[in-house]
């Protein structure tokens, strides 16, 4: 059985866009579909992305680890850290 995340109390309802900091412990080659690959260096990123049908239930969807792949950020959390 997968572990949810924790999502932070703090993010709010509204619409509007947010930021996420994801830590990549290792160097990776990502398969990211119709981009192909992307290498990531070891390090920290800044992921910048809306939520326009309400902030707290996209940014909740980052954190759960059972989430179907759709956008390329999925790609990259499943072999990444995401701070919360």
């Amino acid at each position: 059985m997968s572990r949810q995340r924790p999502v932070p109390l703090h993010a709010p309802l509204d619409t509007g866009a947010y930021l996420l900091l994801i830590r990549v412990q290792a160097a990776r080659t990502l398969d990211i579909g119709r981009l192909g690959r992307l290498h990531c260096a070891r390090g920290n990123y800044i992921y910048i992305g809306s939520g326009m049908g309400g902030l707290q239930s996209r940014v909740a969807r980052h954190f759960r680890p059972d989430k179907r792949v759709r956008w390329h950020i999925d790609r990259l959390l499943a072999v990444a850290k995401l701070s919360g």
